[in-house]
């Protein structure tokens, strides 16, 4: 009374084998939510103050840029204003804006520090 069906050594047997082999199954590697790839050699470069070109290191991330959309990636957050920063910094103030606006687009938790920032910008 109140014991439920009996399972025999080999029933068990066989549940633990199936359990071990669906469990790496839970264990999937997770692929990265963004493309980083470049970006932080970027900024150690520009922070490191070995007086890195920003027309250069805006090219490298501009290229990365390039890579991500064509491999259809998210990019990260800050990445597109940070190049916004390079070009500011080479006197393209037209692209900066453009790319403000890009990551306030993309971000809109950014929408706040991206208006002030194009606002500084001036007309």
């Amino acid at each position: 009374m109140g014991r439920g069906p009996a399972v025999s050594v080999r029933g068990r047997s066989a549940l633990l084998l199936a359990a071990l082999l669906l469990l790496p199954g839970c264990f999937a590697p997770v692929p990265p939510s963004f493309r980083w790839e470049v970006y932080d050699e970027v900024v150690y470069r520009e922070l490191s103050g070995a007086g890195e070109d920003p027309a250069e290191l805006a090219r490298i991330l501009g290229e990365e840029m390039e890579r991500a959309a064509g491999l259809g990636v998210v990019l990260p957050p800050g990445v597109r204003a940070h190049l916004g920063h390079l070009l500011l910094r080479t006197g393209d103030a037209a692209g900066a804006r453009l790319l403000f606006l890009e990551e306030k687009a993309a971000y809109p938790e950014s929408a706040a520090f991206m208006d002030r920032v194009v606002a500084g910008l001036g007309p």
